[in-house]
């Protein structure tokens, strides 16, 4: 009989749900993480943790948890891509949900989920809406997503953030078709990955929010924003050019393009300046919150009324 995590709901059937999350130094996050993943009301799932080189206990951690779904792999620090291409290696349910080991679980996401996939056999993907959080008040700023296919695909292509990775979840046979994530598309793997997965399947967000996603320090760094422009950038030309970025002149041509990326970085800067200003909201500097969502709104307007009447929204 499998032995069960600690008031975990009990598991009738074999696992239809591979749950791959990656890890690196997340050990005062993990046990929330772990108990919100645990205490899913769909409980056919294996979990897949790939250790990528932390340097805290976080696996030691990981290694007290008595449930025979949790698999632990521990290759060292080879990068996030590769990491979790090693946990898609290792997949043989019908299903992947990808999950971060800092965020907070809704009980109903893996069974929301898994209806909504088994339902609708024509959708490959399917994401949620949600809350930012931090460490220091009870605020939470909610992130509303499209809900439908063609609303994601458009704000996909035009660079817009419509997915969040770690809610998703996904049919594991589109995803091994693929190859799974491209790692000379990192710092923007995910990005690419939804382009290349947009070609064989509709994508849905469920309209609620699912995940609670932990907004620290760490979380707002911004060390590789120009690097990370350059992927987005290159995804998405090359899916609306199949080919672009195949020779050394056509990769030539997107860096000679400087005005349009001069004026992109500057976008990506302002968003940066939002997510900057959410994370000082969530954590109760609402006077910092402030400055950052007002030069965030300067530097790009036109995302400004969303994001400041989020702020309203969610008190």
């Amino acid at each position: 009989m499998t032995q069960l995590y600690e008031n975990s709901p009990p598991i009738m059937n074999e696992p239809l749900i591979s749950v791959i999350m990656t890890f690196k130094n997340s050990e005062s996050f993990l046990p929330e993480t772990m108990d919100s993943i645990f205490n899913q009301t769909e409980g056919r799932f294996i979990i897949y943790a790939i250790n990528d080189g932390s340097t805290d206990n976080g696996e030691k951690y990981l290694r007290t948890i008595k449930d025979e779904r949790l698999v632990l792999l521990s290759p060292g620090h080879v990068g996030l891509v590769k990491a979790l291409n090693m946990g898609l290696s290792l997949v043989k349910t019908p299903y992947i949900a990808i999950c971060d080991s800092d965020d907070i679980y809704l009980d109903t996401r893996l069974e929301r989920q898994l209806n909504f996939l088994n339902h609708n056999k024509e959708y490959i993907l399917v994401g949620a809406n949600i809350n930012y959080f931090g460490t220091s008040s009870k605020r939470k700023w909610q992130i509303r997503l499209p809900n439908e296919d063609e609303d994601i695909k458009k704000a996909l292509i035009k660079g817009l953030n419509a997915i969040v990775h770690s809610t998703m979840m996904v049919r594991t046979e589109v995803m091994k078709k693929i190859g799974g994530y491209d790692e000379k598309y990192y710092p923007a793997p995910d990005y690419h990955l939804f382009l290349e997965l947009s070609r064989y399947g509709k994508f849905a967000n469920i309209n609620n929010a699912l995940a609670n996603v932990r907004l620290h320090k760490t979380s707002i760094m911004t060390d590789n924003l120009y690097e990370a422009l350059l992927k987005y950038e290159e995804s998405r030309r090359a899916h609306l050019r199949p080919g672009y970025g195949s020779t050394r002149n056509q990769r030539e041509s997107l860096l000679y393009d400087k005005i349009f990326l001069k004026l992109r970085l500057i976008e990506f800067k302002g968003v940066t300046y939002y997510r900057k200003g959410i994370f000082y909201y969530v954590n109760n500097y609402l006077l910092r919150a402030f400055l950052f969502l007002l030069l965030g709104a300067f530097i790009s307007p036109r995302r400004s009324i969303v994001f400041i009447s989020r702020l309203f929204w969610n008190n």
